[in-house]
């Protein structure tokens, strides 16, 4: 074998002297019994983790328990108070191809190609998604949706994960808009995500939708920690609504945030194609932005700069 392989070796004897033997020879591991493939996953990620770890970026997924939930939106300011509270290379990717709203929302101009390259996904490399992005401020590149959104080209089965798998490669933090619905493509990025967000409304529906999610999600990530739950247009004016409480006791979750209905807010910065924190800075749907992407990322929200930004009252 070349070099830098590493051989597992699975057989039915467990005996140490053997063991020991196959280690003498080289090989990285031996495995003992049936092998499912969980201790199969870990067994590679004990190997390889290590050096994976240092060149990967996290992937945070956004996905709506119902269209209009504000899941695009949650996405797109996430991404930007990441990038630019810590400073970091952050990559928005609008996977609803068709009629996503990164563009519109962060008044960016449309880059064509993308949607030929994605039905041609052997194509796609790092030199070509740099290409293909749109820089928005000094940390946050953005991948917009297609140009033409009722074109005929359609994505092949593949290309979304080579897509991510680029662009994970390529930035600390990447954070994914998926559109609201339940294909291959959509199922296999949540799974593959390092943390997922499902964005509700405290309604019914919203409920319902969201405790399906929830369980098939848990079934696909075993071994991850549960979705995060975010509550959006909380105590909208006379609708009647779902505690909060009481939507996360259904859940079976304890860690949730909440957003109240601030259409005023939310509306003036979508209209002026900004971000939250250059249109409403000290609003307190930043603030609940801002808690977010600090929850997301594990980091002390004590750090200077993020002091800095308070005591000149930008923060």
């Amino acid at each position: 074998c070349d070099p830098t392989t590493k051989v597992v070796v699975i057989g039915p004897d467990n005996d140490i002297g053997l063991y020991r033997t196959l280690l003498g020879r080289g090989v990285a591991d031996y495995l003992v019994g049936t092998i499912t493939p969980l201790s199969y996953v870990s067994m590679v990620q004990n190997l390889f983790g290590q050096d994976n770890q240092a060149k990967l970026g996290k992937v945070y997924a956004f996905v709506g328990a119902k269209g209009g939930v504000g899941t695009s939106t949650l996405a797109q300011n996430v991404a930007w108070t990441i990038a630019q509270e810590q400073a970091t290379p952050t990559l928005l990717v609008d996977l609803d191809f068709r009629f996503g709203s990164a563009a519109v929302n962060l008044d960016l101009k449309l880059v064509t190609g993308l949607e030929k390259y994605l039905s041609e996904p052997d194509k796609l490399d790092a030199a070509l998604l740099d290409k293909l992005i749109v820089q928005r401020g000094e940390h946050l590149s953005v991948l917009p949706a297609f140009d033409d959104s009722l074109g005929d080209m359609e994505p092949a089965p593949d290309a979304v994960d080579r897509l991510i798998e680029i662009a994970r490669a390529s930035f600390p933090n990447v954070v994914l808009d998926l559109p609201h619905d339940w294909s291959p493509a959509s199922r296999d990025t949540l799974t593959a995500a390092d943390k997922v967000i499902v964005v509700a409304a405290p309604d019914l529906p919203n409920l319902h939708n969201t405790m399906a999610l929830m369980d098939r999600l848990r079934a696909l990530r075993p071994n991850d920690a549960p979705p995060q739950v975010i509550l959006n247009m909380c105590k909208m004016p006379k609708r009647k609504e779902i505690g909060a409480q009481k939507f996360a006791k259904s859940l079976g979750v304890e860690n949730f945030s909440t957003i109240a209905f601030d259409p005023a807010t939310f509306g003036s910065a979508a209209f002026a194609g900004r971000a939250l924190s250059e249109q409403s800075p000290r609003s307190k749907a930043q603030k609940s932005v801002r808690e977010l992407a600090t929850v997301l990322l594990g980091k002390d929200r004590t750090r200077s700069r993020n002091w800095l930004l308070r005591t000149l009252g930008l923060g």
